[in-house]
């Protein structure tokens, strides 16, 4: 019932927001291949990470939530699962056309991620100065049909989304630090 709720709010979120509005961007980070990830702040409570493509635009909204921006601290043998919605913008229509909702041409894909967190520090973990290692993600992301599935048996096959989920994942630790060297204090 809990993840019904929670799947809820984050569409509802996402349904509320003008595609990649924002009023201040907090920080951000660049891949090599120019993709980006910034973090933005809507008003007091609200902020969303905002995925770019490699020419500046805005390919991806995401929610901030604080089970996302930290979901690597809650690992096992550095291992773990991240759930999230991603609102994807002029989404063709491709093989993930069946996995969560549409609306126009915004697809609301919900993404179930397997990952590993390589620390050089395994023998020194701490919740809150652990953010120097990287993220790897399983070769495969699941997904649903609609957003209030409890079974994740679709499978993500678009290489385009699995690019979007990469970027997001495995610069969060470098987001992580960014915001930490500008003392930002995130909800």
């Amino acid at each position: 019932m809990l993840k019904k709720f929670f799947v809820a709010i984050m569409f509802a979120a996402l349904l509320s927001v003008n595609i990649c509005y924002a009023k201040e961007e907090l920080a951000t980070v660049k891949t090599s291949e120019g993709w980006s990830v910034r973090l933005m702040k809507l008003d007091t409570l609200h902020y969303d990470f905002e995925i770019m493509d490699k020419n500046g635009n805005c390919a991806a909204l995401v929610p901030y939530s604080t089970n996302l921006y930290d979901f690597y601290y809650d690992t096992h043998n550095n291992k773990g699962v991240v759930i999230f919605v991603m609102g994807i913008y002029n989404a063709p229509i491709d093989d993930d056309e069946g996995l969560g909702e549409w609306e126009g041409s915004t697809h609301y894909l919900p993404v179930y991620a397997c990952f590993e967190y390589e620390t050089p520090h395994k023998e020194y973990y701490s919740m809150y100065d652990n953010d120097d290692g990287i993220v790897k993600l399983d070769s495969w992301l699941g997904s649903c049909f609609g957003l209030s599935n409890h079974h994740y048996h679709g499978i993500i096959k678009s290489p385009h989304h699995f690019k979007l989920t990469e970027v997001l994942l495995t610069n969060m630790p470098e987001l992580h630090r960014v915001i930490n060297s500008k003392r930002i204090t995130l909800p």
